[in-house]
């Protein structure tokens, strides 16, 4: 995938239906056990242009890392681990924001983690390519992903989308 110009065929997307479905695909893996997950879908518009497989692989890969880093909080003895996944509109565009109540990122990671091949994990437990590959994606889509930490009091991811108008420059309902 990382090799691959990110490239798919992009459809107009409802970025909260999606959302909805990435999670209910997730909700029942073992990774997610303990996890409260809150839905803050408050965008009054979620259409954008996008090929819905990349978008979702985006939004996986990012709960997936939330959820390893939540499930290192629990080991420490801290059994409360939650996502808040939240969107908005800011302009023309639709942010999806996903706030986990982890560590933070350390400030010496935060200018890395989403170049190739980066990762904090343990060897054999990931290739350090989800965020790097979203990034790809998202950028392809003329969007921005970013993160915003707070050390020790967690991390957010910030995906930024254009929102798609129709033909006759109107939004959709």
């Amino acid at each position: 995938d990382f090799s691959r110009s990110a490239r798919g065929v992009p459809e107009q997307v409802g970025v909260h239906q999606l959302l909805e479905k990435t999670m209910e695909m997730l909700k029942p893996q073992p990774m997610m056990d303990g996890i409260e997950v809150g839905l803050e879908l408050e965008a009054a518009e979620d259409i954008v242009l996008a090929d819905p497989n990349q978008l979702q692989q985006v939004l996986v890969n990012i709960v997936i890392n939330a959820a390893d880093v939540l499930a290192e909080k629990g080991r420490s003895g801290d059994q409360e681990k939650k996502l808040l996944i939240k969107s908005l509109i800011t302009n023309d565009h639709i942010e999806i924001r996903f706030t986990d109540n982890g560590p933070g990122i350390a400030l010496e990671q935060l200018h890395h983690i989403f170049d190739p091949f980066y990762t904090t994990k343990e060897p054999g437990q990931g290739t350090g390519l989800g965020l790097s590959v979203s990034y790809r994606i998202i950028e392809s889509l003329n969007g921005q992903i970013y993160a915003e930490n707070e050390p020790g009091q967690g991390a957010t991811i910030v995906v930024r989308l254009p929102l798609h108008f129709r033909q006759d420059g109107g939004r959709h309902s």
